[in-house]
């Protein structure tokens, strides 16, 4: 017995699905930027790489690249500074099984990934500092 046609185009269907949606999982899935929250004692204005983005407690969405410096300014007090780290994104792995079969969509999904940032999930994704207090003032 001949498999219908109706039968043959959903089995293409099927099959294609993942190779045409494959490429650049994370950045279709997670988008490039991730939502961060900054939060302080005393409150104090945020600057994420040299760019002020508001005054904690905040949330904001920044682009997914590690190594992002975050610093806290309040008048008075030290400024503190944070690192973001990177992790890679557990939805990139999505790209793996056409990866390893060397198919280009999981070649390219990853390449895609990996220049829109989204390849990356940022840690810490909620940041508290305390603010040393002025010099020679009471603890």
């Amino acid at each position: 017995m001949r498999p219908s046609p109706a039968r043959l185009v959903l089995v293409a269907l099927v099959a294609a699905g993942p190779v045409a949606a494959g490429p650049g999982c994370a950045t279709i899935f997670s988008g490039t930027r991730q939502r961060v929250t900054f939060r302080s004692t005393p409150p104090a204005r945020v600057f994420v790489d040299g760019r002020e983005v508001g005054t904690t407690e905040l949330s904001v969405p920044i682009p997914r690249q590690p190594g992002a410096h975050v610093r806290f300014h309040a008048e008075g007090h030290a400024d503190a500074t944070v690192v973001l780290h990177g992790h890679p994104n557990p939805v990139t792995l999505l790209n793996l099984p056409l990866f390893l079969l060397g198919i280009l969509p999981g070649i390219v999904g990853f390449a895609v990934d990996l220049i829109t940032g989204a390849f990356w999930d940022l840690s810490p994704d909620d940041v508290f500092v305390t603010l040393d207090p002025p010099r020679g003032a009471p603890r």
